[in-house]
């Protein structure tokens, strides 16, 4: 809602539980290079899951690139806080997924503090929403 009175453009909020097609937006998203964030719920009943994972609830994250990897959909993410960064599969630079053939494919070798990845699917499940602002610096 705020960014339409930041930007002056159009914003969509989409529940991740109501869109089927939505990993195709957030790649439109990408390509378009509009800014995107998400959040995870306000359910306290959630807070120690999310905790555990290293997420916080409430809390507004940025999306800073959405891409697919050798069949991998994978999301990297940044916690603008700097503080509690996802500790799932694919988090960092250290974890097992990331194999030799992955890291070539896709993944970037800057890791700057409160940034993480996330596969699409534990996206999902651990983020509630994910708001689209379609301002693009594109000329």
């Amino acid at each position: 809602m705020g960014f339409i009175h930041l930007c002056g453009v159009p914003t969509v909020t989409y529940n991740h539980e109501s869109d089927t097609k939505f990993w195709d937006r957030l790649l439109l998203a990408e390509e378009n290079r509009y800014i995107m964030t998400c959040a995870c719920t306000n359910d306290v009943s959630q807070g120690l899951k999310l905790h555990y994972c290293g997420l916080k609830a409430g809390n507004c994250y940025l999306i800073l690139k959405v891409s697919e990897v050798k069949g991998h959909k994978i999301l990297k993410i940044k916690n603008i806080w700097g503080t509690q960064v996802w500790n799932g599969k694919g988090c960092n630079s250290e974890d097992p997924f990331w194999t030799d053939e992955l890291t070539e494919a896709g993944r970037p070798d800057v890791w700057d503090e409160g940034e993480f990845f996330i596969l699409y699917d534990d996206y999902l499940e651990h983020f509630s929403s994910t708001t689209i602002c379609k301002y693009s610096d594109l000329k």
